[in-house]
Parts: C-alpha cells; sequence; structure tokens
C-alpha cells in the first residue's frame, strides 16, 4: 500500500548515498531500506507509536533500530545539510547565509523523558524542554539545539549558533534577527567572534 509520506523516486535518490550500505561478509541484507525510511517518515509524520506501524512496512522493531542507527551515526544531519544547501542553490541563494533568524520554544515532555533532559522554565511556566532554531531568510530550518527548558536564550541560542558553525566552511553571515531574549553581550560577542569577518 502506498502512503502520502513514502518517498518519490526522485526524493529517494537524493538521499539514498547517506544510507549505509550493508556490512561485507555474512547474510546479504534483506530489508528493503527505502521502506525503512518510508516507515520512519510515516512514524514521525502521523505522531504514531513505532508499535503501531502499518504491517505492510518492515518490522516496527527493524524500523526503528535503523532509525536510531542512521540518528547515532549523524547521517540525518548529513541528509538534512545535503538537502538544505540544493534548495537554496534551486532558489538562486547562496549555499550559506548571509541572514539567520533564531529563536527558542519551550514545549512539555511526555512522562517517559528522563529527569536529566527536563527543566523549568520560569517565564513560559513550562516544564520539560526548549528548542532553539536557527532559520534563513527563506525560513528554511539551518539548525536546531534542544536543552532543558530552563536554559537561558543566551546559552540556548549559543549552542545551536556553535553546531552551525561547525559545518558551514566559509560563512558568510552578517546578521542575526532575534527578540530581546537572545540580548547581551555574551550571545553577541559570540556570534561577533565565530563568524568574523563582519
Amino acid at each position: 500500500m502506498a502512503y502520502d509520506t513514502d518517498l518519490t523516486d526522485e526524493q529517494w535518490g537524493l538521499i539514498k548515498r547517506h544510507i549505509p550500505r550493508a556490512k561485507k561478509g555474512g547474510r546479504p541484507r534483506s530489508t528493503n531500506m527505502r521502506r525503512v525510511v518510508d516507515g520512519i517518515l510515516y512514524v514521525v509524520t502521523h505522531g504514531c507509536k513505532w508499535r503501531g506501524l502499518p504491517k505492510d512496512f518492515p518490522p516496527w522493531e527493524t524500523v526503528y533500530y535503523y532509525f536510531s542507527a542512521l540518528q547515532a551515526r549523524g547521517r540525518w544531519r548529513r541528509i538534512h545539510y545535503d538537502l538544505y544547501t540544493k534548495v537554496r542553490r534551486a532558489a538562486g541563494k547562496d549555499e550559506q547565509p548571509s541572514l539567520l533568524v533564531i529563536d527558542s520554544q519551550s514545549v512539555k515532555t511526555g512522562k517517559c523523558a528522563s529527569a536529566e533532559t527536563k527543566g523549568y522554565d520560569g517565564g513560559k511556566r513550562v516544564k520539560g524542554r526548549k528548542r532553539f532554531i536557527a532559520t534563513d531568510s527563506l525560513g528554511l530550518l539551518v539548525d536546531v539545539s534542544v536543552t532543558t527548558a530552563n536554559r537561558h536564550d543566551t546559552k540556548g541560542g549559543k549552542k545551536v549558533m556553535t553546531k552551525y558553525r561547525k559545518r558551514a566552511k566559509n560563512p558568510r553571515l552578517k546578521k542575526v534577527v532575534a527578540d530581546k531574549g537572545f540580548r547581551g553581550t555574551m550571545f553577541a560577542g559570540y556570534v561577533k567572534q565565530a563568524f568574523k569577518p563582519w
């Protein structure tokens, strides 16, 4: 059965090189990796439990195993970065943005979340986590960082900008737009130092 979250041939062609090949020796891989990725996309789009994955995908344990393995190897991040640059080029933009918009959002976590990953945001009165997101002028996600909810915006902002700086070989960043939560010499000073020349 086909689902609206299934990859098209063109989409699969763009990311399949990031999916590790089967290890040499031993039994040949019998799992269809394209269907594994389709299963992952189904879960994250529809918000169902792994165990709720329809039976026409590979077994949910297999899909979850590969999801975790690809995450541990940083493959999802590589896929995102690769697609990001392709979309910018297609839009007639330079691969690296000159302007970033950064913001944070505190969100509640479920009961199963470990205590070490949760905090309390007194301003928003939210117990959970805080996500820091940087986007470009096209509205595309540049990078994201997730912290405990009690992390101050200036520190969380520095964290997400550090992640972007590590992967940007030739950054051309000239301006960062953010709300008053990110004001202060700590965040501004870090950005100016990390993204010289301004």
